[in-house]
């Protein structure tokens, strides 16, 4: 899917963000991933030089040799005046310290001012402005939506940068955390642990790989010694870390137990059930709120997710009790029918279980707004429809009690098919339009009647009479057997058995029929035309390119004054159908390779231009078929 995937972060919800290298163009581009199926991909920087990215405050942050590029996808950093209310203007004022009294249009004023001096102060706002330079930035890591870490090969430190949105640019702070260990040469990935707030890194020395902590006392620590090392991320309080084919999980209060969740320890690239997956060189490891891991392949150039089934095991099983309730099955299988009272309780779960869900997501994602697929949740008509269902029952059972509390109802008569059915007749009888209260209680009697007739089986006898439904026979003057017929043709002369047999060993080499075309055959390579398929040409006789000398075979044809006799300008096809096919081969070459000086034409004139030009063509019999010009 994609060129060599190297570097992973979670975007918004429903997408992710991947550096995908493309070795062979010798570039980098910046491309999204929309968590669709299939996944929908867009480039979003076409050439970009970055070793890493996060996602943080709505801004992308690239590690460049130049040092913090901000992509800003959702217009985040700029503050657009226009969309901010009085109250939002006056929080954006206490924050700056500035005075917040006066109309809105004073309010908006005073913060563009502000505005433009911080916009004089910085012109590259495609740059993070930081208060210490850091040479040549590597790896960038998150660690909460202000906050990130940061390293460098070159000055061989790690970095804790806080960045801040100042309406125009972004403002980093940058402070040092520690040192690379000792014998560390490069850091391939960075991780934070929140419970123990130390950094985790993968560090690789003169001649291995290993997992190392760095702890806030300045102090390090190696976890992992592997030679196939090559991601590392933080998840559910433990570490997760990959060789090349396996990802496994590690508690770091116990670093000798790790556990293994999903490959095979063999190169490939096969998905389904985590213990039978495979990898081909995993690169980068992203999690998504603490639950979905997704992990890129740089060799086969793909992004897979690993994440439990047990939430989606569950909704189906809710999902199934809406089926249940109404009886829905598959065809020809039985199914216990369920009372009205079993029916509104089941749905009565399902709703719960539904809105449950969206309530989990809304605050989980800080959303007030409605949730859809890709929030993971249904959407909001299929909720809206649930609880329809849910109150409609209600409504049937406090119906039903107040006439006759014990009457059996068969919940399956009430789905929308066997709706639709009953009244397909009454939506012909009006033509499609809505008819009215009256209009369907006058017409009830005959919907009811006309569907069952078309549901049971029955017959009508009509009898009607001979003189209005019968139409008579026209009267024949002239019967068939008197009507004249053409007579065969009978054959007139008679053939030899010599000219017999010329004429049919003719038609059994050039006259045998051609097979009409179908339409499968009918395309440009059948489209020639319809002669036999030894008059076709095979082949193009490839020929030397005209020097101005002709051959002695051509000067003999072109050199006499003489009109030529017919029967000498005859073609190979056209020979007299006694000769072999031997000597017609023969007499077909009639032309030779071989020149001298003393035989050539030193004033080729017009008509050698011609002859030379159609000098001959091999059919797919393998015949020459020369065209000569005549004088």
């Amino acid at each position: 899917m994609y060129a060599h995937p190297i570097r992973l972060a979670v975007w918004k919800t429903g997408y992710i963000l991947a550096l995908d290298d493309n070795v062979k163009k010798g570039i980098k581009r910046l491309i999204s991933i929309r968590l669709h199926n299939p996944a929908e991909v867009a480039i979003k920087v076409d050439a970009t030089p970055a070793s890493s990215l996060v996602y943080c405050s709505g801004v992308v942050l690239l590690s460049v040799p130049d040092g913090i590029q901000v992509l800003d996808l959702e217009k985040k950093v700029t503050l657009n005046l226009n969309t901010l209310s009085k109250p939002a203007l006056d929080g954006k004022l206490k924050d700056l310290n500035l005075s917040t009294r006066g109309t809105v249009t004073n309010l908006k004023m005073r913060l563009k001012k502000h505005l433009n001096q911080k916009a004089s102060t910085y012109k590259n706002t495609d740059m993070v402005k930081l208060d210490q330079d850091i040479r040549h930035p590597c790896v960038l890591s998150k660690i909460s939506e202000t906050t990130m870490l940061c390293c460098s090969d070159i000055e061989h430190c790690v970095y804790i940068i806080r960045i801040h949105l100042n309406g125009v640019f972004i403002d980093g702070y940058v402070e040092l955390y520690d040192r690379y260990p000792p014998g560390v040469m490069q850091i391939n990935e960075l991780c934070y642990h929140t419970i123990q707030g130390n950094v985790i890194y993968l560090g690789i020395c003169q001649d291995s790989k290993h997992v190392g902590v760095l702890t806030k006392q300045k102090e390090s620590m190696i976890l992992i010694s592997h030679d196939s090392l090559s991601a590392l991320c933080y998840f559910q309080g433990s570490l997760l870390y990959a060789t090349e084919t396996d990802l496994y999980k590690l508690n770091i209060a116990v670093p000798t137990n790790s556990v293994k969740i999903c490959g095979i320890g063999v190169s490939g690239n096969s998905c389904g059930k985590a213990e039978k997956s495979s990898f081909g060189q995993i690169s980068s490891i992203a999690v998504e709120y603490d639950s979905n891991i997704f992990i890129s392949d740089a060799q086969y150039g793909t992004v897979k997710l690993v994440s439990k089934l047990d939430a989606a095991v569950k909704f189906l099983e809710t999902i199934r009790k809406l089926y249940d309730a109404f009886g829905v099955h598959y065809e020809h299988q039985p199914v216990p029918k369920k009372s009205l009272e079993e029916a509104i309780h089941m749905v009565e779960e399902v709703n719960t279980h539904i809105q449950s869900t969206v309530d989990d997501v809304k605050a989980l994602l800080h959303k007030t707004t409605a949730t859809s697929g890709p929030d993971g949740t249904v959407s909001t008509q299929t909720a809206n429809s649930v609880t329809l269902i849910n109150v409609a029952l209600h409504r049937l059972k406090s119906f039903v009690d107040d006439i006759n509390p014990g009457y059996p109802i068969d919940l399956y008569t009430c789905l929308t098919v066997m709706v639709e059915q009953f009244h397909s007749l009454s939506h012909l009888k009006f033509g499609g339009s809505i008819p009215t209260m009256l209009e369907y209680a006058r017409t009830l009697a005959t919907i009811v009647r006309e569907n069952i007739k078309r549901s049971v089986s029955w017959g009508a006898f009509y009898f009607t009479s001979p003189e209005a439904s019968y139409y008579p026979d026209a009267i024949q003057h002239t019967s068939l057997v008197e009507i004249p017929f053409m007579s065969k043709l009978k054959a007139t002369g008679k053939i030899s058995p010599k000219d017999k047999e010329v004429m049919c060993n003719w038609a059994r080499k050039w006259g045998q029929a051609v097979r009409q075309r179908t339409v499968r055959q009918d395309t440009t390579k059948y489209r020639p035309g319809t002669l036999p398929l030894g008059l076709y040409q095979s082949a193009m006789t490839v020929l030397p390119r005209y020097s101005g000398q002709a051959t002695v075979a051509s000067k003999v044809a072109i050199g006499n004054d003489e009109p030529l006799k017919e029967k000498e300008a005859v073609s190979t096809v056209g020979k007299d159908l006694h000769q072999t096919d031997s000597e017609s081969e023969e007499e077909s070459l009639t032309y030779d390779d071989d020149t001298s000086d003393a035989e050539t034409d030193p004033e080729p004139n017009s008509d050698t231009d011609d002859v030379f030009r159609f000098m001959g063509t091999t059919s797919r019999s393998g015949r020459i078929i020369k065209k000569k010009s005549y004088s």
